[in-house]
């Protein structure tokens, strides 16, 4: 298989398996996202704590397996690693792998940035790349609409 084929595949946008493996990488950020509010609830029984635990390490390792896949497919791995979407896949991975040296369990911020899954749910909507080349096609309003709102803003808070 080429490696232009594994990105199809991967992006969602293959003709035959893309949309499945997108829906695929779907499941696992949507119980990413339950499991990470599910672990907030105080006094969660240990068999919980310890289902929660399997559930992040299996997300963690489809993670890890999408993100080594797209470097090592990818025309310029450094690239696609400082890329928007290659921080956020490794974002999606490293606060995980990082609860798993003992030592910086006691991190626990770390663990709010595992909520940049969601970002990844943006990545094969190819709705997304249509509203950012609109949102390009008229940057200049949109710059002055933000600076009225920031203005607004600002004169509310001053206002209350």
């Amino acid at each position: 298989m080429r490696r232009a084929d594994i990105i199809e595949i991967l992006d969602g946008t293959h003709p035959r398996v893309g949309r499945g493996v997108a829906l695929a990488i779907y499941g696992p950020i949507v119980v990413s996202a339950v499991v990470i509010a599910v672990e907030t609830m105080p006094n969660l029984p240990a068999g919980v704590g310890q289902v929660l635990a399997v559930a992040e390490m299996v997300i963690l390792a489809i993670f890890a397996v999408e993100y080594l896949l797209r470097l090592t497919c990818a025309a310029n791995p450094l690239r696609y690693a400082v890329s928007f979407w290659g921080i956020v896949d490794f974002i999606a991975i490293v606060p995980a792998i990082v609860f798993l040296i003992p030592d910086l369990a006691t991190v626990r911020a770390l663990r709010l940035l595992r909520l940049l899954r969601i970002l990844k749910l943006f990545k094969a909507n190819r709705a997304l790349d249509r509203i950012i080349a609109a949102v390009d096609k008229v940057k200049a309003e949109f710059l002055i609409f933000l600076g009225i709102a920031i203005v607004a803003l600002y004169l509310a808070a001053v206002g209350i």
